[in-house]
């Protein structure tokens, strides 16, 4: 998904992306009461695994094990769309070799959880992924996708995946704005013209909903005092002054033993997942950028 054009969270749309080129196994599982769910490379998940191993991953905080599986996928191409194959039916696909910004953070937290989880098999990842992907955890069809970054981040919070941060830093501010850029431009997502009059007035009960919300963000002002507090791990959610939208692009926050900060983002711009020196300075590169919102990760048993 090209944060810096005009698509909430979810890959942009299928005739944007055009053909994916993505490595998808071709098992189908159909769930009796739900979607279809499609299994992701099982030869990526295992180069994975033996990766985690070698390092020691487990050992390491869910932050810091978050970051490392977003650095496996350095050089791995941008791809957006991967989520929007089949506008006639909403599919959990989990897509390794070509992912776009929200994809990345999505797929490195839960893989964080998958490898220290008790089932290291592609459905459980699946299974991961709907729970942290649809609002409530489970897949219903394409309404039920959290689409924009903040519901997202607000969410898993509720339901102490982790925490919804950016209100607890210092600067951070409350404003209303109205965010319905999907239904302001439905022609831009095939599966809401698949869906109908019935899919846009779904869409428009949850963006009015998150307008209500009023979540916070921290400004551009008060980025400096809040950085110090942000781990390595936490995701960002680059908000915009788009009308109707409320991030442009998302991406993980990297400290390092020297005190260095990075930007680990999939890059529309570079075409690949990139690693960038200088937290401050990426964000405010960034086109039409307001803020930012947090969310960092937390381990959570059970699985």
């Amino acid at each position: 998904m090209p944060r810096s054009e005009p698509y909430p969270r979810d890959s942009a749309p299928a005739a944007v992306a055009g053909a994916a080129g993505a490595v998808v196994v071709s098992l189908l599982l159909a769930l009796a009461s739900g979607p279809v769910v499609a299994p992701p490379d099982v030869a990526v998940l295992g180069e994975i695994q033996r990766a985690a191993r070698a390092e020691q991953w487990v050992s390491l905080p869910i932050g810091e094990r978050t970051v490392r599986v977003a650095e496996f996928f350095l050089g791995t191409p941008y791809v957006g769309g991967t989520l929007d194959t089949n506008p006639e039916k909403e599919v959990c696909t989990v897509v390794l070799d070509g992912l776009d910004c929200v994809t990345l953070a999505e797929v490195s937290f839960n893989l964080a959880r998958w490898l220290k989880g008790p089932a290291q098999t592609p459905d459980h990842l699946v299974k991961l992924v709907e729970e942290t992907r649809y609002r409530n955890g489970r897949n219903t069809g394409y309404a039920s996708r959290l689409h924009y970054t903040t519901e997202w981040f607000y969410d898993m919070g509720q339901r102490q995946l982790g925490t919804n941060l950016a209100g607890e830093l210092p600067g951070a501010v409350t404003e209303f704005k109205r965010i319905n850029f999907m239904t302001q431009n439905a022609d831009k997502y095939p599966a809401i013209a698949a869906g109908g009059a019935s899919m846009i007035s779904a869409l428009k009960q949850h963006e009015n909903r998150l307008s209500g919300l009023r979540l916070p963000y921290v400004p551009l002002s008060a980025l400096g005092g809040a950085e110090t507090r942000l781990r390595t791990g936490d995701l960002i959610g680059i908000t915009t002054d788009r009308e109707g939208l409320d991030t442009s692009h998302v991406g993980l926050f990297v400290r390092d033993k020297e005190g260095k900060t990075y930007f680990l983002h999939a890059s529309s711009t570079q075409k690949m997942v990139v690693k960038q020196q200088g937290f401050l300075e990426a964000i405010k590169r960034q086109p039409r950028v307001t803020g930012i919102v947090v969310f960092r990760p937390r381990e959570v048993g059970g699985f």
